[in-house]
């Protein structure tokens, strides 16, 4: 049972950055009367503040990180030119730690916020 799905931002054989929609499976897990996913592995975590009008240039993921949408929106297009745009609750899988790389951008009158997840290699 899944109705949630992250998204996945990888560099695929071709060297070129590719999305790719990932369902996230959730399980019962007595004694809470409530679903839950597998436990992940985290690092740290920070936040990102993309302001009104930020254009980010070409560039890599510095590490393995899911990216939280927050607040705001902001769009990201990958190498092989597909642009998917991120609303608050959200999740980005960020693999592209090699390759041609994505760009990002807020296009928005406010600011967008989100939570950058750190992940093991």
């Amino acid at each position: 049972m899944s109705a949630m799905k992250c998204v996945r931002l990888f560099a695929g054989p071709d060297g070129q950055s590719h999305f790719e929609d990932i369902p996230v499976e959730f399980i019962s897990e007595p004694p809470q009367p409530f679903l839950v996913s597998a436990w992940q592995s985290a690092q740290r975590v920070r936040f990102l503040r993309f302001p009104a009008g930020f254009q980010g240039g070409t560039h890599l993921a510095p590490y393995r990180q899911l990216l939280v949408c927050l607040t705001g929106s902001y769009g990201m297009q990958t190498s092989d030119g597909e642009i998917r745009y991120f609303q608050p609750g959200a999740v980005l899988l960020v693999e592209d730690t090699t390759g041609k790389g994505h760009t990002t951008w807020n296009e928005g009158t406010s600011a967008a916020v989100a939570a950058r997840i750190q992940l093991p290699d």
